[in-house]
C-alpha cells in the first residue's frame, strides 16, 4: 500500500529532474554556441537578420509566412548550427522537427543527443525590449527548445518546450523577475490563455533553471517574491 502511494510522487520527482537536468544542459549547449558565433568576429547585432514581419487576415489571425523571415531565419539558423551537432534540419513548413511550434517561415532542427530548437527572429538591431535589465533591452531573437524531442514527451509548453531569449550579450531564460514582458506569473501560469493567445507556458524557462522545479503545474500562487514552491 505503501508502494502504491508513494509511486505517483517518485516518477513525478523523477521526470522533475530529468526536466531539470535537460534543460540546463540545453542552456549550455546553445549558450557555448552562441559564444562560438560571436569568437567568429560579427556581433549579434550585424549578423544580417532583420525584424521580424508580421501580417493579420481579414479574421485578425497573425501570420508570419514569407521570404523576409524565411531568409533572416536562414541567417540566425546557420549561425548557430556551424557550433552545434546537428542530426536534422527542417526547412519552413516542416514541422517534424518542432511540430505546432514551429509554424510560419523558420528554420528548425535535432540535435544528435535528440533535442530539437528553432530560432524565431526578433530584432535585426537587437534592440527588442522586455525587462528592465542590459539583456532584457537588447533581445535579437527567441530561441525555443524541445528538450526531449519531437518523438517523446508531452509536447507543451513549460513541460518540455522551453524558449529563452537571444539577447546581443547572451542566452537568458525567459520569464526572470526582471522579464516584465514575458514574466513568469502572466505567461507561466495555464490559466493566462485568453491574454496570450496560447503563449502561456512559454515564460517557464527561468523558473525550473533556477528554482528547480515545476510545481507551477500543480499550484498556482508562486512568484519570484513570494513561493518557489507548493509546500
Amino acid at each position: 500500500m505503501v508502494a502504491a502511494l508513494t509511486m505517483p510522487s517518485l516518477i513525478q520527482h523523477h521526470r522533475e529532474k530529468q526536466t531539470v537536468t535537460s534543460l540546463k544542459a540545453a542552456y549550455s549547449i546553445f549558450s557555448q554556441a552562441f559564444t562560438m558565433a560571436v569568437k567568429d568576429g560579427v556581433q549579434p547585432q550585424d549578423w544580417g537578420f532583420s525584424d521580424i514581419v508580421a501580417s493579420k487576415d481579414d479574421e485578425g489571425n497573425t501570420h508570419y509566412e514569407n521570404e523576409e523571415n524565411a531568409a533572416s531565419s536562414k541567417i540566425l539558423f546557420d549561425t548557430f548550427v556551424k557550433h552545434l551537432q546537428v542530426a536534422k534540419i527542417c526547412q519552413p513548413g516542416d514541422s517534424s522537427c518542432l511540430p505546432t511550434v514551429n509554424k510560419g517561415s523558420f528554420y528548425s532542427g535535432i540535435l544528435a543527443n535528440g533535442m530539437s530548437f528553432n530560432f524565431i527572429q526578433r530584432s535585426g538591431s537587437c534592440s527588442s525590449v522586455s525587462g528592465t535589465t542590459p539583456q532584457l533591452k537588447n533581445i535579437c531573437a527567441d530561441l525555443t527548445v524541445d528538450i526531449d524531442g519531437p518523438a517523446k514527451g508531452r509536447n507543451a509548453w513549460g513541460k518540455d518546450w522551453f524558449r529563452f531569449h537571444v539577447t546581443k550579450y547572451g542566452l537568458i531564460p525567459k520569464g526572470t523577475k526582471e522579464d516584465t514582458k514575458w514574466s513568469f506569473e502572466k505567461v507561466c501560469y495555464t490559466t493566462n490563455t485568453a491574454t496570450y493567445n496560447g503563449d502561456y507556458g512559454e515564460s517557464c524557462t527561468a523558473w525550473v533553471m533556477y528554482n528547480e522545479n515545476t510545481d507551477y503545474l500543480r499550484c498556482k500562487d508562486l512568484s519570484w517574491d513570494g513561493k518557489h514552491k507548493c509546500r
